[in-house]
């Protein structure tokens, strides 16, 4: 980076704490382009910058929130989960709390023992060492702690970024001046500076990205600097996030059935609830393994037939 560094003055080079760019959901990513003095004075001078951070203004700006969220908070949210979901299961277990009513669970054990049975299979164990192989045995289940590891899950990762160090990033819109046109030509001007003066490019992409002349430009000439290039699928954050609350939303639907239907309940009955609940997030999920793929395989393409005269400004 030493090598492009060229003097520049200090009232061009700003950057943007990251806090501020996913504030309110993700304002400033979801009102555009289009910049004002009040969007200028969210940055402020810098002589280094954590982040530059490309992007297409024509993606979705929910999506680019939702993106810098996973990223910067994701971990601290699996933190979160496990410690909260583990907290809940001692406190249940002390009889201290109790989130939920337990459900008689079905027992499974013994149907797939019969199953096996009438399979013609005979298991070698020992099936009277097992309590719950007696037929009249009923475990209890309620998914109080997985409800509250993932509700903090999501909690800390849409507000994460108010618990952790903030870093510095460049986002055109706020750290070039929009409104005024000698400020702004100096701002593109110095594109360049905010490029090799950055620790890392983040590439918030979609499927267009190769196709948006900017963002093109802005890749090669960070690419030619042989600096950090990190690439950010969008759509990546609300995957992680249908899947996980799909997945607890099927498990209390299970619960529900249990707690409704009794020791009772009819096997079926539940399979039936089990298998439908579980089937948005699972397809969901093989979705967007899909659509990731066909993704990859035309953003390689684009790059590979690369035109200037086809690309979008």
């Amino acid at each position: 980076n030493a090598a492009g560094v060229r003097p520049i003055q200090s009232s061009v080079l700003r950057a943007v704490a990251s806090p501020r760019v996913v504030k309110q959901a993700g304002h400033v990513l979801r009102t555009g382009s289009g910049g004002s003095e009040a969007t200028f004075n969210l940055s402020q001078p810098a002589d280094e910058i954590d982040i530059f951070l490309s992007h297409s203004w024509r993606d979705s700006g929910l999506l680019k929130y939702l993106a810098l969220c996973l990223y910067f908070n994701s971990v601290m949210a699996m933190v979160a989960a496990l410690i909260s979901g583990f907290l809940a299961f001692l406190l249940l277990r002390s009889g201290k709390i109790t989130l939920l009513p337990f459900a008689p669970f079905m027992n499974v054990f013994n149907d797939f023992n019969e199953a096996m049975h009438a399979a013609g299979f005979r298991p070698s164990y020992d099936l009277n060492q097992f309590p719950w192989m007696d037929p009249a045995y009923k475990p209890i289940y309620a998914p109080s702690c997985q409800l509250v590891a993932t509700s903090a899950f999501v909690i800390v990762l849409l507000l994460g970024h108010h618990l952790r160090a903030p870093v510095t990033m460049f986002l055109d819109k706020v750290c070039i001046h929009q409104t005024d046109p000698q400020r702004k030509a100096a701002g593109i001007q110095a594109i360049d500076q905010f490029l090799v003066r950055s620790k890392k490019m983040l590439i918030c992409y979609n499927d267009d990205y190769f196709e948006r002349l900017w963002c093109c430009f802005e890749l090669a000439a960070r690419a030619s600097s042989g600096s950090e290039i990190e690439m950010l699928p969008l759509w990546r954050a609300p995957v992680v996030l249908v899947v996980l609350v799909g997945f607890t939303v099927s498990h209390i639907a299970e619960y529900v059935y249990l707690l409704f239907a009794g020791v009772g309940g009819s096997p079926n009955g539940f399979t039936i609830v089990s298998i439908t609940f579980h089937a948005i997030p699972t397809l969901f999920m093989i979705e967007y393994t899909v659509l990731a793929t066909r993704q990859k395989l035309k953003l390689t393409d684009t790059l590979r037939t690369f035109k200037i005269t086809t690309t979008k400004c």
